[in-house]
Parts: C-alpha cells; structure tokens; sequence
C-alpha cells in the first residue's frame, strides 16, 4: 500500500472486499510503505515495507498458500524489469500467491503460473518503470529550471523556508521576510555562542524566555546547533543541483564576522572545559596556566571558617606533581580587571573597541586558516609526482599571510589606542561588569578571542605573566652558496606584560612598548609606572631594563 490523500483508505476497502468475496482471512499485518519511491528502490531499502515482506518470506514465517494482496504489480518495484520480476518470481517460488486488484482481480498462483501471465506481468512492470522514468526526467527538468530561476533571479523555489523567515508575496512576486520575532531569537543564539555559552546553556535560555521554535514545543542542544551551522542566516543557498552557492538568496540577518566569532567560539569549546556549568563563572579557564610545570589552574577552596578562602591552585599540584603554591582567587579577580583595561576592556562597555576585538579575532582565524591552506600545499610539494602549480598556490598563501598580518598590525594599533586615562580607568575597574554569571562568560570570551594566555607564580610575592602568540621567523642554517635562505615561521607566545601582587598592592610591569605607552596614559602621577619599573630593574639589573 502508498499512503497519498484518500489512497490508503480506498486500497484497504478493497483489500477487505476481496478478503470477503473469495472466503480469504485478512492478516493483521499491513505493508504500508508511506511515501517510498518504487523507481529508486527505497521500498527494499532498510526501512522498506515491501523489504520487511520479502525477509519474512525467505525466513518461511509467511505459511505457503498465503497471499500477497497488491493494487498493481507496479507495488512491487518500478525499477528495472529484471528486478522487478526477479522479486516477484521469488514470492511465487517461495509457496505465495500474488494478487493484483486492478487487472480485474488477477491471480497468479503459485507453481501454477501460466507462460502468457508471467508475458502479461512483465509488459506490466515495463510500462510502470518507463512512467517512472518519465516523471522522473520531467521531475528533474522541472527542478533544474527552478534552480537556474533561482540563481538568476533570485526566485523562491518551493514552500520550504527556514523559520526565521517568512514566504510572503508582493506585487505578485513571491519573496522572503525576515519574521521579526524569530529573526531576534537567532541573533539571541549567535550572541549567546560567542559569549561563551554552549548548546545545552543556550537552549535552557532560550527556554526560560519561552522563546517560540519551528517544530517542537522547547528548544534542545540539537536544535541550537542547527541554527549555528545553517548558513542560510548569511543570505546562502545551495541547491542540490552542482552549481555551487547562491549568495544573497535569502535576507542576511547574521554578519560574516559574526558568524566566524561563532565558530571560532564553538571549536574552542571543542577542544576545552569552555562550558562547564558551576554557579559562579571561572573567569581564568583557558586563560590562566602554572608558571612552573605549565598545567591549568583550577579553584580550590581551603581553610577552616571564618578564613575559608577560595583560592587558583595548579591542577598537578593537586596530584602531587607540582610544587607551586596558591594565589588567592579574590585579589587573582582583581588581576583580572586590570588586564581587562590594559588590553582594551573597556569594549566590554563600549561597541566600539568590542568591534575591533571582534575583528581581530576574525583575522586570527583567517591567518590560521591560511596557514594550514600553505603547510597542507607543502606537504603535497614533498611527494615525488608532486604538480608544479602548488608552488604558485604556496606562494599566493605566503601573499594573504602577509596581507592578513599587516591587517593584523593595523587592527592591534587601534586596540591599543582604546586605552583610557586615570579617571576613566578607576571609573572601569569600578564597574567592570564582573559580579553576573553571563558577565563573566563575556569577560572570559573576551580575552579568549585575543588569544592572550596568563602565567601565574604563588607565593607572598605572586606574579602574573600575561602572553599573546607572535610570529617569529628564523634562518635554517646551514644556507647553501647557490641557494636563498630558507626562513621558517613559527608561532611563539611572547610576554607584554606583568603584574606582581604584593599584599594588597598591585604593580604593573610592562613588557613591551605599547604597554609602557598604555602605563603612562593610565598612571596620572607616576606612581605606579616607577613602582613597576623598579621591580624591574630589581628582577634584571638596571642595564638590561628597555627604555
């Protein structure tokens, strides 16, 4: 049986009508193969109807002088004739009869089958399987023109629309809406990914503010996901005819960049603890290591009431494989906030430097992308048959790679002049948002996204060392008389700048020039640029310390 509008009742009455007339109990069992293509076999697939039929029959659980009640001999495959008889020879040998009740009720018996039936029967599957292939040229034909309709002018094929959008018609044309409401909640899912929340996080807010979906009653994991992974919110479409994606198909409600500091957040999380859920947010995951043994910093809390204190211990300490000692938690919180401003914090208030972060991340990920694009041509370039085009593709990466990072330059110029003076500096420290669970995900997203890493020493004098990945090149030597130099760039992580907490005092200590400039602009009096610089030069020797 095929379940199409009144179909499936009309099979069953006759079925049952046939049953009666001829004295045949009719089966509790029913084969109904909803919506399977008998042209592409998907009735014998796995999931198959007419295939569950068929293995009962080989397993002899279908007693022989049954019978196999069907509307058209077409039931049983509109594929190949060969296959299509194969199938139906095999139910007759296997003891069951096979009943057609559009051929004016026709029977064909087992082992009593005559020559000019088994003739009649594969004129019956030719004829079905040349319909099929008929419709399914014209099927085609009718889709391949929609797709070029839709490349070049951008109409709408079908009734299927993605649920944030709405298929509305205009002056006779049909287009697509963006829907208002569900625009805003897919936005919600982006920004909510970039903060730092992950799919199980993002789909409990979702949730929590009864935020509408496209078919099921809550939003789940899988769903958020889908939404994250759909680039249709980028305006793309690709059909399935080859032709590659069609941009601008649908209304672009999420920006590229957007969508990269998505993915880039989401393969972070992939590789780390990014999303573990505790009740106070852990500012330094993924951020803060040992300065001893390089293992990450878990919190801890130690100590009998009232000096029960919570404090950021080297994971391998725990395990007895390290011997650092702890820091406080709450003044390593305060550490935090003047990293924060150092590096441009302020975004976390204001749109402006939060754009330039945010481009800036999306630059990484491109340099990054491109440089695994370059080490995969070159590895091709070592094998034996290798093609000589790939050295121009190497050499069309090393052009980007130079273009991105001087992209790179310019962007990180314009952080660093995001710096604010004495006043409004005391004023952020103030009121960096950092007390909120959500708060704290954007303030950890964003040092993640700039890729700064933070060392930290214990102890009465605890230091903390804050890096960002560099890249340097260097010379392979020996170089060859008749050769270039061959330079490999590597990618290291390079301190810019200290802090030493010293009870309740916390110093800063730069260790690179802009930080220096970033000091002199933040310290109104000098006080703090001279406490650094002479721990400095306390740690160094005068000579050795950069002017």
């Amino acid at each position: 049986m095929q379940k199409k509008g009144r179909s499936r009742l009309r099979q069953q009455e006759a079925y049952e009508e046939w049953c009666a007339k001829h004295g045949v109990i009719p089966s509790d069992d029913r084969f109904l193969d909803e919506g399977k293509s008998g042209y592409t076999g998907d009735h014998v697939g796995p999931k198959g109807q007419l295939r569950r039929f068929l293995d009962l029959v080989e397993d002899e659980k279908i007693p022989k002088g049954s019978y196999l009640v069907v509307e058209s001999l077409d039931r049983l495959g509109r594929d190949s004739v060969e296959r299509a008889l194969e199938r139906f020879l095999g139910i007759l040998n296997a003891g069951v009869n096979i009943v057609t009740l559009m051929d004016g009720e026709k029977v064909y018996f087992a082992g009593k089958t005559k020559g000019s039936d088994l003739i009649m029967s594969i004129i019956v599957m030719e004829r079905a399987n040349e319909e099929s292939e008929t419709k399914s040229k014209r099927s085609k034909d009718n889709w391949q023109a929609a797709f070029e309709k839709a490349r070049k002018e951008k109409k709408p094929v079908g009734k299927q629309v993605a649920f944030w959008l709405d298929l509305v018609e205009k002056d006779g044309k049909k287009e697509y809406e963006p829907n208002p409401v569900h625009t805003e909640t897919i936005k919600r899912i982006f920004d909510d990914c970039i903060a730092g929340h992950g799919f199980v996080a993002t789909a409990r807010r979702l949730n929590a503010d009864k935020r509408e979906t496209q078919r099921a009653d809550s939003w789940g994991p899988s769903s958020v996901r889908d939404v994250l992974e759909n680039k249709c919110v980028l305006g793309q479409w690709e059909p399935k005819d080859g032709g590659g994606v069609i941009e601008g198909y649908f209304p672009q409600i999420i920006k590229p960049a957007t969508w990269e500091l998505a993915h880039a957040a989401m393969a972070k999380r992939s590789k780390g603890d990014y999303t573990r859920q505790t009740p106070n947010f852990q500012v330094w995951q993924q951020i803060a290591s040992c300065s001893v043994c390089g293992s990450s910093m878990n919190l801890v809390t130690k100590g009998a009431p009232p000096y029960r204190y919570k404090y950021l211990s080297c994971a391998n300490k725990r395990r007895g494989l390290c011997e650092s000692l702890n820091v406080r938690a709450d003044k390593s919180e305060l550490v935090y906030k003047r990293l924060l401003v150092a590096v441009g914090g302020l975004g976390l208030i204001q749109t402006d430097a939060a754009e330039i972060t945010d481009q800036m991340a999306l630059v990484d990920a491109s340099i990054h992308a491109e440089e695994t694009t370059r080490a995969r041509h070159m590895k091709k370039l070592t094998e034996p048959d290798a093609e000589d085009f790939l050295y121009e593709l190497v050499a069309i990466a090393n052009k980007n790679l130079k273009r991105l990072k001087a992209e790179r330059e310019e962007l990180e110029a314009k952080h660093t002049a995001q710096t604010v003076a004495q006043s409004d500096r005391d004023w952020l420290l103030a009121n960096l948002p950092l007390t909120e669970r959500d708060d704290r995900q954007r303030a950890n997203a964003l040092l993640c996204r700039l890729n700064i890493k933070v060392r930290i020493r214990g102890g009465d004098e605890a230091v903390y060392t804050a890096t960002r990945p560099t890249q340097v090149s260097t010379v392979v030597l020996p170089i060859p008389d008749d050769q270039e130099p061959e330079f490999v760039t590597r990618t290291v992580e390079r301190p810019f700048l200290q802090f030493i907490v010293r009870g309740d005092d916390i110093i800063p200590v730069p260790l690179s020039a802009d930080q220096r400039e970033t000091l002199k602009e933040q310290d109104a009096d000098g006080s703090e640029t001279a406490k650094g610089m002479a721990w400095l030069s306390e740690k160094l020797g005068p000579k050795k310390v950069p002017a």
